[in-house]
């Protein structure tokens, strides 16, 4: 096939008929990305965990966990913006409150529910107008996760890793 100047000659007249209706399936839904250990970029020993499976728990940062942990295993559904671990909970700022040093908590997934809604992009994960953030930049075993202005800081940089199969 060419394309020239119309002349309106017989190479350039054409019709359409009616043919067969093919339909394509629509495609599987996605997949979440399951096993995601969240590290502080600047030291990958250490993992976010959270402190228990239960409404409240708190969110820290400690050793990981060689071989896997259930409580740093962490699962990013494509089609939610939910950062899941141990099947139905999710990080949730406590209260909603979008202060700077707001505790971030463990919580029971809930649809529709902004406090757990986040996104990650450009190596942080964010929450509205804040960011995941080490607390005072300390990766001492037990501190708690907090949320903060975005910065850009490296407190407030994170790397996701495959990890095992956690442990339930």
């Amino acid at each position: 096939m060419q394309i020239w100047a119309c002349t309106d000659g017989p190479n350039q007249q054409w019709t359409l008929e009616t043919g067969p209706t093919i339909t394509v399936p629509p495609p599987p839904p996605p997949s979440p990305t399951t096993n995601q250990y969240i590290h502080s970029t600047g030291n990958a020993a250490k993992c976010l965990t959270a402190a228990s499976n239960t409404d409240g728990a708190a969110v820290e940062i400690e050793d990981c966990v060689s071989g896997g942990s259930a409580s740093q295993s962490w699962t990013i559904p494509e089609s939610e913006p939910t950062l899941q671990i141990f099947g139905d909970m999710c990080l949730d700022v406590t209260g909603g409150a979008a202060a700077d040093g707001t505790p971030l908590q463990i919580w029971t997934c809930t649809e529709g529910d902004t406090n757990q809604f986040w996104s990650i992009s450009e190596s942080m994960i964010r929450w509205e107008a804040s960011c995941l953030d080490l607390t005072d930049g300390s990766a001492t075993d037990g501190n708690v996760m907090q949320i903060w202005v975005c910065t850009g800081g490296p407190n407030q940089e994170w790397t996701l890793t495959t990890g095992p199969a956690a442990l339930v």
